[in-house]
């Protein structure tokens, strides 16, 4: 008999440790911006913060803080959406920043549709204890699900579980183990060439070449998107935006194609990464998960087309043919794709067989097709998507950007001079639109560019300075801390400014002495939430 071979095990069970060994040998205490310590993987991937954005209820819904332990019995925590009458529960697994509160919107988007939702931290997250560590997000991300289904009694058949960004990848890992009914995952990256970039940070010493040795033999292979995609027999949704430059929607797409099972591919054109697809397709969004949870755990039936391409159409660039199959006449938003490059196209599509022809060039290698729920007929009798309020008020706001700092540079870019300044307001007050018009999450962005003129104005006491200033406060969100949108950086949770903070400190005293004691109490309110 051979006798086994225990060298590999032990090995691996201490090179967790040699990774905190490592980080305290090559970089000292490596602290998060919150001051809770991080071993030196984890501080290359996570970004935990600890400050909570105030969660808004829906109606009909109840927000229920939650507290488990995880399987070490750190003490994790989080939100449940507690929907009225709802018997079908969502799981939501974030991505590497912020915390559960930053996924508002998409609870939001959830428990409106009628489902139960939950939002959790894993370890060093938001509230819950612990220092942040990639080698118990799997973990965590079970503990959580396993507090839904034996704490609370949801049935697995009734449950979901819906990644974002790195979250997708973790939602994979619980799909293969813990098989709840359904999966969603959005912004879906690979792992593994994501740490061949980051590996040169550990590989420097003999310490960090062994935690880089334990993330490749022991991390890496649990949370293989592929594999765990393809253990997984239950339904799938896979989202991403086509202009993603941090989860290259490639990695979607090629997740999907050799998972060797139907999936259902919602591509958004011109989207980026979360949660600009959400911001960007509001109401499209909100159908495409609806559509699917409720097929999925609820069995409601739905149109569905299935779409195959024309070997010959994959030769070169030019006509891609595909052959569509639709369980109805619906519309139908067809994306081919060479792996990198895409090409998208609407149509309507009758019950049964036909074709469908798009222009393409690059020679097309993928065809997705997802049912078009909010699109635009016109008059020739052409569908297209329903233009999205946030990406119109992107493009309005790209306008502006630009002539504002056309018109800054101009001037010198300096704004300390009183006449530079007014220069500046006199330039681009007409391009100003009214916020009202701007979708909420795209105002703040008009705020942090216009704050800081908008200061130097009312310190110089300039015609219309207040009225200007009292304009520009209005594209401030009114509950800073509850705010959740994409700003200039990505997602952001909590909006925090200094100029911004600074204006609002100005006119509440301006606003008091015209005798609105309400507004200047709000202004001071604001000021303060929005101190960074």
């Amino acid at each position: 008999m051979i006798a086994p071979n225990r060298s590999r095990p032990v090995r691996r069970s201490l090179l967790p440790l040699l990774v905190v060994l490592a980080t305290a040998c090559t970089t000292g205490a490596l602290r998060a911006a919150d001051g809770d310590a991080m071993d030196l993987v984890s501080r290359s991937f996570l970004r935990p913060t600890r400050t909570l954005i105030t969660l808004r209820a829906p109606p009909s819904t109840t927000l229920v803080p939650i507290q488990f332990a995880a399987a070490d019995d750190t003490v994790l925590r989080g939100t449940l959406y507690d929907r009225a009458g709802a018997d079908d529960v969502v799981l939501v697994v974030g991505g590497i920043s912020g915390n559960h509160t930053w996924f508002g919107p998409y609870a939001d988007a959830l428990a409106t549709a009628g489902f139960d939702v939950m939002l959790f931290d894993p370890r060093g997250f938001g509230a819950s204890d612990g220092d942040a560590n990639v080698a118990t997000l799997v973990a965590d991300a079970r503990a959580a699900y396993h507090h839904l289904i034996d704490a609370r009694g949801y049935a697995r058949e009734r449950s979901a579980v819906f990644g974002i960004s790195l979250g997708s990848v973790l939602a994979l890992a619980i799909a293969r183990d813990e098989r709840p009914r359904a999966v969603v995952v959005e912004d879906l990256f690979l792992p593994a060439e994501m740490f061949d970039r980051l590996k040169a940070r550990l590989t420097k010493n003999v310490l960090g070449k062994l935690a880089a040795a334990w993330v490749e033999t022991t991390l890496l292979p649990t949370v293989d998107p592929i594999a765990n995609a393809r253990a997984y027999d239950g339904p799938m949704l896979f989202v991403a935006g086509s202009a993603d430059p941090i989860s290259k929607p490639a990695s979607t797409i090629r997740v999907a194609k050799e998972r060797g099972r139907p999936s259902r591919v919602w591509i958004a054109p011109l989207a980026g990464h979360a949660p600009e697809v959400l911001l960007g397709y509001d109401l499209e969004y909100a159908a495409q998960l609806n559509t699917f949870l409720r097929g999925a755990l609820r069995a409601s039936p739905s149109p569905h087309v299935a779409v195959r391409l024309d070997p010959t159409s994959s030769r070169a660039a030019g006509i891609a043919r595909i052959a569509v199959t639709s369980s109805a006449k619906t519309v139908a938003q067809i994306a081919v794709s060479d792996g990198t490059r895409f090409a998208f196209a609407v149509h309507e599509v009758p019950a049964g067989e036909t074709e469908v022809a798009v222009a393409v060039d690059f020679a097309p290698r993928h065809v997705f097709a997802s049912i078009v729920h909010h699109f635009t007929r016109r008059a020739n009798g052409a569908c297209v998507a329903s233009a999205s309020p946030f990406a119109a008020s992107m493009a309005r706001y790209a306008s502006f950007e630009q002539r504002f700092d056309a018109e800054l540079a101009r001037i010198g870019r300096k704004l300390a001079s009183d006449v530079a300044a007014r220069r500046l307001f006199d330039a681009i007050e007409d391009d100003l639109p009214e916020p009202r018009t701007i979708h909420a999450a795209v105002r703040p962005r008009y705020a942090r560019k216009l704050a800081g003129l908008a200061n130097v104005l009312l310190e110089s006491n300039a015609g219309g300075s207040h009225e200007f200033a009292l304009r520009v406060g209005s594209f401030l969100p009114e509950h800073p801390d509850a705010w959740t949108g994409y700003g200039d950086h990505g997602f952001e949770g909590g909006f925090r400014d200094a100029a911004s903070a600074d204006l609002c400190a100005r006119l509440a005293p301006v606003v008091a002495a015209a005798g609105h004691a309400d507004a200047a109490s709000d202004f001071e309110r604001r000021a303060a939430a929005m101190k960074p």
